[in-house]
């Protein structure tokens, strides 16, 4: 159905029509208004086409802007509550390190409403943090600076004072630089550690003095197998001696190595550049034959600071077992999923397939047997481990992986 504009034009026109034919200053007229009439409808189209646009574009964008709104309220639902749950106390401070908000469980751990609060600078309620890194992090975005942990001692409100590892975050509230501080109580964890330290300590100290009481005597059994010895000539009893006194030197080699295994995991595990490591005189002097084209520069790894046991039994394990070993290199290249793999390889004899997996385990081997399980149990503390790839007849090929996270390249100075 034409709508009464189209109508009342097209009426209009045909009468536009009609009054060509007529030469007088009163069809002109008509004509005149005829067609000014056309061109007013004609622009009332058009603001009417503008209108139903603008209310169309009106209506999906109010309907958009109450989507937004509905997300936002949701998102803020979610903040209020875990904010108020999280069994942590938590508190919001502005760019002046005045509190803005606390949690329930702020109020329950200081004895403090949150209406007393508000407002209060954070060294009124004992934690000190005017430093100027914390200023940094509140002056960031969310998405360039991350969480950063500090342990503080701090005093609840009953006045007992606890040890808490505490996390600033940057966030903006109304467009506002802010910082979420979350106060989480190790007050067990740090006595449990310190217990244990103790009785590692002690534990040590035992050891320590069992070891050398042990030694001791294996030395008076050794001493007196080598007298005895001399003053036999029996064959067969001066075979049974040779046995006594090579069991004593296999129970010292042992009581030696629980020395060296009883050092693993005692100090914290530290960033650490295998190229620094192999350049010091005890390694350098044992790789004369290192190839040129070896290099880990730049590589640091995070691992226990016994990693320099690992590199001097690999190469030692080399002189012993390889054969004529006349070169020794060592690579790294990082896989795709994150992972880095250091290649160390000799050209001596290499590892028989059935031996690859044995030559780990405590007590295989032609020696003691304690090299190459030092050497996985030592990277198996910061998630490291070794195996042997390289084929027999053409040498040795030990591939260590390096966790993602547990490596990284320094820049060179």
């Amino acid at each position: 159905m034409k709508r009464e504009s189209e109508i009342n034009t097209d009426t209009i026109i045909r009468k536009i029509e009609e009054l060509e034919v007529d030469s007088s200053p009163l069809a002109r007229d008509y004509t005149d208004l005829g067609y000014a009439y056309i061109k007013h409808v004609e622009r009332m189209e058009k603001i009417l086409g503008i209108s139903d646009k603008f209310y169309s574009d009106l209506k999906n964008t109010s309907e958009q802007l109450l989507l937004t709104q509905e997300a936002l309220r949701e998102n803020e639902e979610k903040f209020i509550s875990i904010f108020q749950k999280t069994p942590d106390p938590i508190l919001i401070v502005n760019e002046s390190f005045r509190i803005t908000e606390v949690n329930r469980w702020f109020e329950s751990v200081f004895r403090r409403p949150r209406e007393t609060v508000i407002g209060e600078h954070l060294d009124d309620i004992a934690i000190h943090i005017t430093g100027a890194g914390i200023r940094e992090i509140i002056g960031g975005t969310e998405g360039d600076v991350h969480a950063y942990h500090a342990e503080m001692n701090i005093m609840n409100g009953c006045g007992n004072p606890f040890t808490a590892d505490v996390s600033f975050s940057p966030i903006r509230i109304r467009n506002e630089p802010c910082l979420i501080i979350q106060i989480h109580n190790i007050d067990d964890i740090r006595k449990a550690h310190n217990a244990v330290s103790q009785v590692n300590q002690k534990l040590k100290i035992l050891t320590s003095v069992t070891r050398h009481d042990i030694l001791n005597r294996v030395m008076v059994i050794s001493a007196y197998s080598e007298i005895i010895k001399e003053d036999i000539t029996d064959p067969k009893m001066k075979k049974r001696i040779e046995a006594i006194s090579k069991s004593s030197d296999e129970i010292k080699t042992l009581i030696n190595f629980t020395r060296e295994y009883e050092e693993l995991g005692s100090a914290e595990p530290a960033w650490q550049s295998p190229d620094e490591i192999l350049a010091r005189p005890m390694l350098r002097n044992m790789i004369p034959c290192l190839s040129p084209g070896s290099s880990l520069e730049g590589l640091e790894i995070y691992a226990d600071l016994m990693l320099e046991k690992v590199f001097y039994n690999l190469i030692d394990n080399s002189f012993r077992h390889g054969a004529d070993v006349s070169n020794i290199s060592l690579s790294y290249h990082l896989q795709s999923n994150g992972e880095l793999i250091i290649l160390y390889e000799d050209d001596g004899g290499g590892v028989i397939p059935e031996e690859k997996t044995q030559i780990f385990k405590k007590g295989f081997g032609k020696n003691t047997g304690m090299g190459l399980f030092l050497i996985s149990e030592i990277l198996s503390i910061t998630g490291m481990s070794i195996t042997e790839t390289g084929e027999h007849g053409k040498g040795v090929k030990f591939e260590i992986r390096v966790p993602a996270g547990m490596h990284r390249i320094a820049l060179k100075k």
